[in-house]
């Protein structure tokens, strides 16, 4: 039924959405997890620094005119495995020792009317060292890696020239030019560092992170913008998450409905690499509210969608339906009224339980619905034949996964009180039993899987690696954990 695909949608997004000025999730990362995150910032460092510039460079001393042209940084590398990372409060910092360097020029040494010598020249490095204090922020909702700190330079560089110069001049050359040559080096590696940071947060601000659904539910959206600004402390980093399921022109209601559970956020770091923690009940509260305020909480069921049941089951609706499993068979009361060639329309409404609930097998909401059985399209414009109560738990099983940045999950659906009546009076449980078990329990999982098809999209995070994903349930708190790799390099890539 209608109702029950609207409950499926409702379950899924229990796992990530709410609105609420509180978040309704939260994020914490370990410190591992951050090391190997700015570990992959080198990486992006080490590829900008590869492509820099460094300008020519000019010197003259005594009438004698140097010039250092075509220097190019053949090779940059900081092994990001021998990089030291140190967290403190909200801020990130990072330093390599160990570089690989190389770079190669051409000189040409001349004084007016006497001499003119020329020939390459290579330079490497005895030491050098990168550093640089990064903090995460958040801006418009995106996180935004900022630059606090930088520092480079290099050590001990020695030149290996060859040409026609004399020892003594090529001592010389050095001793005139290696200052202006390691100048522009550290200032072109500083600058290279400097402008590495808005191309990852350039490509950060470009996920969304407003995901409007499709379908039947188009109307309706889930907003994972951070909330407030991230966290860091030597244990951990957190980062929280709005998590805003809304109903278009509602985003800013703010319902008084809609509040946080006490103790929905642990304090201390996470059990791994990385956790998320849900606030099922502020999530579930935001999107009853929305779906109060939309059109979904009536429905109507005809031919065509009774049309998508197994064969055998097809014409229970219908008024010529032949068999011991026929509506009219079971209820012969709507023989008189139910002529042969017409088919019974179900219109209905919905009513959303209060909190979700959870158990060892997975989250659950509950909800009741009325249903009118009539002859005709219009909701109470056709013969009544038949009203319907139901009361339906709706469970969603631990096994949620997530297939192309889209969240699915196995939903299973379950009556906990059924009662109906025709214009004769009230009919036997045994055969309100057999109509929900025969037909109605069939329509409802037809209409869920339906509902579930295309899965609650995510923000397409392709540059995060998840593995060994486990799922825990406290009541009605749900925290999810795995080990996690953070790939900026990746990032800047896509």
């Amino acid at each position: 039924m209608i109702m029950l695909k609207v409950l499926s949608f409702f379950c899924l997004i229990a796992i990530v959405s709410g609105l609420s000025p509180h978040p309704g999730a939260l994020i914490r990362l370990s410190t591992g997890a951050v090391d190997n995150a700015v570990k992959s910032i080198v990486d992006v460092l080490n590829q900008h620094i590869q492509e820099v510039q460094i300008p020519d460079q000019s010197k003259k001393e005594h009438h004698i005119h140097l010039e250092a042209r075509n220097i190019k940084l053949e090779k940059f590398n900081i092994d990001r495995n021998r990089v030291g990372v140190t967290t403190n409060d909200n801020t990130v910092s990072f330093s390599a020792q160990h570089i690989e360097f190389k770079v190669s020029f051409h000189y040409q040494v001349h004084k007016k009317h006497l001499f003119s010598k020329s020939g390459n020249c290579a330079i490497s490095v005895d030491d050098g060292h990168v550093a640089a204090s990064l903090r995460l922020t958040a801006n418009n909702g995106h996180p935004v890696i900022s630059l606090l700190s930088k520092d480079a330079g290099m050590g001990g560089l020695h030149y290996k020239c060859h040409g026609d110069l004399f020892d003594h001049i090529i001592n010389w050359l050095s001793g005139v030019i290696k200052p202006e040559i390691k100048k522009a080096i550290d200032t072109a590696i500083e600058k290279a560092i400097s402008e590495a940071f808005p191309s990852i947060n350039q490509k950060l601000a470009q996920i969304p992170t407003d995901r409007p659904l499709s379908n039947f539910l188009s109307a309706f959206h889930v907003d994972y913008s951070i909330f407030g600004q991230p966290s860091t402390t030597p244990q951990m980093t957190r980062v929280s998450v709005l998590s805003q399921f809304y109903l278009d022109g509602h985003k800013d209601d703010n319902p008084p409905s809609v509040f946080p559970s006490p103790g929905a956020f642990p304090d201390g770091p996470p059990e791994g690499d990385f956790c998320l923690n849900i606030d099922s009940n502020l999530v579930f509260k935001s999107a009853a509210y929305a779906y109060l305020k939309s059109d979904k909480s009536t429905f109507h069921l005809d031919k065509p969608i009774f049309g998508k049941l197994p064969e055998s089951k097809r014409k229970f609706f219908d008024c010529d339906c032949s068999g011991a499993l026929c509506l009219v068979t079971l209820l012969p009361s709507l023989k008189s009224t139910c002529k042969p060639g017409e088919t019974v329309d179900i219109h209905g409404t919905v009513k959303l339980g209060g909190d979700i609930k959870a158990d060892d097998r997975g989250l659950i909401i509950s909800a009741e619905g009325d249903s009118t059985f009539q002859l005709g399209t219009e909701p109470d414009k056709g013969i009544t034949l038949l009203s319907l109560n139901a009361s339906v738990g709706v469970l969603l099983e631990k096994s949620v996964h997530i297939q192309n940045w889209s969240l699915f999950g196995h939903v299973s659906v379950f009556q906990t009180h059924l009662s109906a009546s025709t214009p004769a009076g009230a009919i036997a449980p045994a055969i309100v039993e057999k109509i929900w078990e025969f037909a109605l329990a069939d329509l409802a999982q037809l209409v869920i899987n339906e509902a579930l098809g295309g899965g609650i999209p995510l923000p397409p995070l392709k540059f995060i690696t998840f593995d060994k994903v486990g799922i825990k349930f406290t009541g009605p708190l749900v925290q999810v954990c795995s080990n996690v790799n953070i790939d900026f390099n990746k990032l800047i890539h896509i």
